[in-house]
């Protein structure tokens, strides 16, 4: 049985598997209400119609649509054995200021995290990770100015999730430009998988994407796009520290 099947029978949606035990539900008008009156917001053109959106961007000295420690997890994306080599992606911008980036962090799930990911196959498995820069819609022929390959995690007990940092050569984000981190769905010789954590956070969605494909030029689709606009993946930029 593939494993999103699988986890669709858990009565979660397709793409984006719940973790029952951490989920917790949040209402609509919650999300339409959020609070993003901040100085960190932006507007985003995701390709999709009139679906422009404002986000508050930078947290704790990382770029994302939120706080690393405010990712409250909402689920997990595992990807189909067909989907292998394709790209999980998320897209963020500093706005109206030049900042440099020195690395770039993101989680996975393994088995630690429970049943759901482990009837999924989620483990720890080598994967490359890519960045580069451009507009606020992904581009589907992306020129990457960082790339390498993630090799040999261990499994740190005491944590439900892994959270890998990938350290890189200084990259400045101009402002308005817009930098991706790209996650690739991996799925190896055994069937496990790399499994992308879930964070929610109001608009979430509609800067965080799936490559479609993978090899360019790549038919991106937003998270929002399947219907979970407030739900994107936990991937992050570090912002080098200016003192």
């Amino acid at each position: 049985m593939n494993p999103r099947t699988l986890l669709a029978l858990l009565s979660c949606a397709a793409l984006f598997a719940c973790i029952p035990e951490t989920v917790e539900p949040q209402q609509e008008d919650e999300d339409e209400e959020a609070d993003t009156d901040t100085a960190d917001t932006d507007t985003a053109d995701t390709g999709e119609g009139d679906t422009s959106v404002e986000l508050d961007n930078e947290h704790d000295g990382y770029l994302g649509s939120l706080a690393p420690e405010e990712c409250d997890q909402r689920g997990l994306y595992s990807p189909y054995d067909e989907e292998k080599g394709w790209w999980s992606a998320t897209g963020m911008s500093a706005n109206d200021r030049d900042v440099v980036i020195d690395s770039v962090r993101y989680e996975i799930l393994d088995e630690r995290d429970g049943e759901v990911a482990a009837a999924a196959d989620c483990a720890l498995i080598d994967h490359r990770v890519a960045v580069y820069i451009g507009g606020a819609a992904p581009s589907d022929s992306p020129t990457m100015l960082f790339e390498t390959v993630v090799t040999d995690l261990v499994a740190d007990p005491e944590q439900d999730s892994q959270v890998v940092v990938v350290d890189m050569p200084p990259l400045t984000l101009k402002a308005g430009e817009y930098l991706y981190v790209l996650v690739e769905q991996e799925v190896n010789e055994q069937g496990e998988r790399i499994c992308n954590r879930i964070c929610g956070a109001p608009k979430a969605g509609d800067h965080s994407y799936i490559s479609g494909s993978d090899s360019a030029p790549y038919p991106w689709q937003s998270v929002t796009s399947f219907g979970h606009p407030n739900a994107g993946f936990g991937i992050w930029a570090h912002i080098e520290d200016e003192g």
